[in-house]
């Protein structure tokens, strides 16, 4: 549930757990200032709150989130499932954010949104494939395409001797992909290993804002 819901870093987190049952509170820290904070001639403020509990058995795990920002004036809530099913692995979440129009923080986006998304994972011998959709209402009290974000992430991998031949591909806005025929990211690499260390190699072919192409060769040990 953290791609629909992102809570902080850091922060105060208790966890308790009874058989399939697993539950925590988190006080976490936000805007460099503590979880209570008082600053000098200004009102007291929470940063944020969270609860998250997740219960596991025989037919997947469901879980619930509640998230609560900046003195509750930012709240949101999400529920997901996850299972297994033989070589396939999925989960999905959804995970409504509401925002008070009238808190200071955000007077520059004060719209409530909705978000869903859901992830498939295959592995089977050397092969492996996953797939990743995101749909965003960015705000829920006037839903169109100008208004929604579609994030389709997906790859597939090939075991090798050393390491793992991958393909990937990302794109942020799916709509304006369709529309413009804009690529956002495609990468071919190579994960491979040496003993203890790691290291990455691909061609990335990716699109700027502008529309022009732009590709790299990453690296990284």
């Amino acid at each position: 549930m953290g791609k629909v819901l992102g809570t902080s870093d850091w922060g105060i987190k208790a966890t308790f757990s009874f058989d399939a049952l697993s539950v925590s509170a988190m006080l976490n820290a936000a805007n460099g200032a503590y979880w209570a904070s008082k600053p000098n001639k200004g009102d007291f403020t929470l940063g944020e709150t969270a609860l998250y509990a997740s219960y596991g058995a025989d037919f997947g795990t469901i879980s619930a989130l509640f998230v609560a920002k900046d003195t509750f004036k930012n709240i949101a809530i999400g529920a997901g499932y996850k299972n297994t099913f033989g070589s396939i692995t999925m989960f999905a979440d959804a995970a409504f954010n509401y925002v008070d129009k009238k808190a200071d923080a955000y007077k520059n986006d004060t719209r409530s949104n909705l978000a869903v998304d859901a992830d498939v994972k295959y592995a089977q011998d050397a092969l492996s494939a996953e797939a990743y959709v995101k749909w965003t209402a960015l705000d829920i009290e006037n839903i169109k395409k100008d208004t929604m974000d579609i994030m389709l992430q997906a790859k597939v991998g090939y075991n090798v001797s050393g390491g793992t031949v991958y393909v990937k591909f990302v794109d942020k806005d799916v709509l304006d992909f369709l529309k413009k025929s804009n690529l956002d990211t495609l990468e071919l690499g190579f994960d491979g290993y040496m003993g203890a260390m790691s290291y990455n190699i691909a061609a990335k072919v990716s699109s700027t804002y502008a529309g022009k192409i732009n590709f790299s060769v990453p690296f990284w040990v």
